[in-house]
């Protein structure tokens, strides 16, 4: 008799790496793409890629896996595994199409997934609509909707700003309690609000902003000494003077972060009362402000500057246009002199600043203007010339000045660095460049 050999059994599999996961909340791209904020304090964001969203929309708290050998120098990336709560109950949409079923075109949700309205008796074709989200849908079903309202019609522009809030969940009013504090503060600076502030009336202070600017937060001034020193101050409104820690005014502007502009409208941060006058640096009233005091040599180098509470009265608000036509000799104004010191100390600056490997781009603005009803009725290039670089260039030199003040007294803070390129980028770039006929260096220099 032959024995019958016993198979040996296959050995267990060998446990792979646990890969990591964590929740947080999505953030998409309009491209598709997005990155997850962590739940975890002081968690970098993850890098979400279009194909690895799942069904997730923006706003949404999401369960994740990181991607353990990722090795991006801007991060980790990884994929979405569940959707844990959803952002939002209603989304915006426009009416796409009707025949038989009736769909909508979300753009949360993006051309490739569109929504069924359940009950659309009465939709016309281009209805701008909110809609209750009854069941969320993938990128194989679609997401199923009940209407609820019309905002109006993709024909009529003036619906325009209201459809954008709608769509991006953007807050378009404020709460009582927020425009009550507002109200409080009345409609004119106080003799009360200007005590312990350096009072800077007396300087030549000037605004310059779009022609389409409603509100003016920053102000500034030029004045030469007699050993040729430029004593630059830039004006910001002080609108923390307001907006006071645990008010309704802080909890709303943080909820806001930014004002939100549209083509002749804006969704303000902070209520009129105070965006669009107490916190507006108008002409010919007393406004309250933090001032970056600075000091430059003859050749543009700084010796001096000072961060103070202060109070000042705007003398003239121009334009970019009625500047440069100032400045060009087109039209006459007493404070020519003025305009003309701040685009000399400009030059000095910008030249500074090439020293240290700085890039100019200077690259125009497409503006477009609409009529009173909101209908785009031309667009305008706002060509990036002198008068905006001045405006640029003492914002900038302020900003650098509050951060080393800050840095210098130990604080910490946020800075804004462009960080160095990685080395597939520039290879991209170079290639890019020599199709246009350009010659780059191996490695980057300042010149």
């Amino acid at each position: 008799m032959s024995k019958r050999r016993r198979k040996k059994a296959p050995p267990p599999p060998k446990e792979g790496p646990e890969i990591p996961t964590t929740t947080g909340v999505l953030r998409l791209h309009p491209r598709g793409f997005g990155f997850v904020i962590s739940d975890e304090k002081d968690a970098p964001d993850i890098f979400i890629p279009k194909h690895l969203t799942d069904n997730a929309v923006d706003g949404d708290r999401v369960e994740i896996a990181i991607n353990p050998d990722s090795k991006s120098e801007k991060g980790p990336d990884g994929k979405i595994l569940a959707v844990l709560d959803r952002g939002r109950t209603h989304i915006a949409g426009i009416v796409s199409h009707i025949h038989g079923v009736c769909y909508a075109y979300i753009p949360v949700l993006g051309s490739s997934r569109p929504a069924v309205i359940e009950n659309s008796e009465g939709l016309k074709l281009g209805e701008r609509v909110i809609l209750r989200v009854e069941e969320w849908g993938s990128t194989k079903n679609p997401t199923i909707c009940h209407y609820e309202r019309t905002i109006g019609h993709i024909d009529d522009p003036s619906c325009d700003s209201n459809a954008g809030a709608e769509e991006f969940s953007l807050r378009n009013t404020f709460p009582k309690e927020a425009v009550k504090e507002a109200q409080a503060y009345g409609k004119k600076v106080t003799q009360k609000e200007l005590k312990d502030r350096r009072d800077l009336t007396k300087q030549t202070t000037l605004t310059i902003d779009p022609e389409t600017a409603k509100d003016f937060d920053d102000a500034l001034s030029v004045e030469i000494d007699e050993k040729g020193h430029y004593h630059l101050s830039v004006h910001i409104a002080d609108a923390a003077h307001y907006v006071r820690p645990g008010t309704a005014l802080d909890k709303e502007a943080f909820e806001r972060c930014n004002s939100t502009y549209f083509p002749g409208h804006c969704i303000p941060m902070l209520p009129e009362e105070l965006s669009n006058n107490l916190c507006s640096l108008r002409e010919g009233v007393i406004r309250l402000t933090v001032s970056v005091l600075m000091e430059f040599d003859r050749s543009g180098s700084l010796i001096n500057q000072e961060i103070c509470r202060s109070y000042i009265k705007s003398k003239k608000r121009f334009t970019y246009g009625q500047a440069k036509n100032i400045l060009e000799g087109k039209a006459k104004s007493p404070y020519r002199k003025n305009l003309e010191q701040m685009r000399d100390l400009c030059t000095l600056l910008k030249a500074k600043r090439a020293e240290r490997g700085s890039i100019d781009f200077s690259l125009p603005d497409l503006v477009i203007l609409v009529d009173g009803k909101g209908a785009p009725t031309k667009t305008h290039i706002e060509e990036y010339d002198i008068t905006h670089q001045m405006v640029e260039e003492f914002m900038l030199k302020a900003n650098e000045t509050v951060a080393t003040t800050l840095a210098q007294r130990g604080k910490g803070l946020v800075y804004r660095i462009h960080d160095e390129p990685a080395a597939e980028d520039l290879q991209e770039f170079d290639g890019f460049a020599r199709i246009l006929g350009f010659a780059l260096p191996p490695k980057p220099t300042q010149k």
